[in-house]
């Protein structure tokens, strides 16, 4: 019996866990000279933060810009023949594409505030392109707000934008197991452990 009140008390206190709310926020701001960027998770009494900024190449005191360096392709990359007989698997890329649908909803933030200025070389592209902006604005939720501002003399793209999400880990752990639990996905594993190891890459 004391077994059984035990167990009961873990299972109620897992659930209660997996549906207190994750609440994040975060606030982004960029513009020409600096970046600032600062996030915060908290998770029942828990709290995590963080503050960053720094300075873009434009902005820097001696005007330097770094040079990004050309990546070697190294030989025989591509995709392994594990992955390769597991993407194969008739139905995983449908049954993934549902996956991601369903964390696309539960990670839709629950509030969503921006404003950006824009310029581009071209006046008229400029114009466009703001346009298609607000046309697209048009049909997000009443709660997000997004401000665009054309700015037609220079190139110039400067942004602020705050989000706020607020979801429970438990909207999370199911569409993940349901994903694990289903027979697609299990052929596709068994697929990847009876391919070989190694093999030609294309």
């Amino acid at each position: 019996m004391a077994l059984l009140v035990v167990g009961a008390t873990l299972l109620l206190g897992l659930a209660a866990l997996l549906r207190a709310p994750v609440c994040v926020r975060l606030d982004l701001d960029t513009g020409a000279d600096s970046r600032r960027l600062r996030w915060q998770v908290r998770w029942l009494r828990l709290t995590w933060c963080s503050d960053r900024s720094r300075r873009t190449a434009r902005g820097r005191r001696d005007g330097r810009t770094r040079v990004a360096k050309p990546r070697r392709r190294r030989r025989g990359a591509g995709v392994p023949p594990r992955l390769r007989a597991a993407l194969s698997t008739p139905g995983l890329l449908r049954r993934a594409g549902r996956l991601l649908r369903q964390l696309l909803v539960v990670l839709r933030p629950a509030e969503f505030e921006a404003s950006v200025r824009l310029g581009l070389d071209d006046p008229a592209s400029t114009g466009v392109v703001a346009g298609a902006a607000l046309a697209i604005t048009a049909a997000w939720p009443c709660s997000y707000r997004l401000r665009v501002q054309p700015e037609f003399d220079e190139p110039v793209l400067a942004a602020r934008a705050h989000a706020a999400w607020s979801i429970a880990p438990g909207t999370l752990l199911w569409p993940v197991v349901s994903f694990l639990a289903a027979p697609v996905v299990w052929r596709a594993g068994w697929a990847a452990w009876k391919a070989p190891s190694t093999g030609t890459y294309n």
